[in-house]
């Protein structure tokens, strides 16, 4: 199995949450993939990009593989608020979206720490200057 990371930020500040998807191998499924993220389309639309062209979007990084979000907008509920509002549900349907997780406990998957979170949203911005971020910039 493939280990998958998925940045995003909630609407509130610049607050980083690390979700996570399962895929058999991480890789992207479009072939206009490294082109949408040229044109930062992992930033406008990461609900797809990061599950699509997870490759391009630089997501084949980090996973627990006992942890997974089991409904497609997971990523989207959690940006909502949805993890503490619908605390039951989303611990059982979106635990990697709300960072419910343990940290991964085989050797051979780097751990992730809170400044590496910083660090890669860090890059995407660096990578994709011009994308307009809303609130979150």
């Amino acid at each position: 199995m493939t280990r998958v990371m998925i940045l995003t930020t909630s609407c509130t500040a610049v607050v980083t949450l690390l979700l996570f998807t399962l895929t058999e191998g991480c890789s992207d499924r479009n072939r206009r993939c490294k082109e949408w993220a040229m044109s930062g389309e992992c930033i406008q639309n990461r609900g797809y990009m990061h599950v699509h062209c997870a490759e391009s979007c630089d997501q084949c990084k980090v996973q627990d593989e006992h942890c997974s979000d089991l409904h497609e907008q997971c990523a989207a509920w959690a940006n909502n608020g949805e993890c503490n509002a619908n605390y039951v549900y989303m611990r059982k349907t979106c635990a990697r979206a709300c960072t419910f997780c343990m940290p991964a406990r085989n050797h051979n998957v780097p751990h992730i720490h809170a400044n590496l979170v910083d660090e890669l949203w860090d890059s995407y911005r660096e990578r994709y200057p011009n994308v307009p971020i809303g609130s979150h910039g």
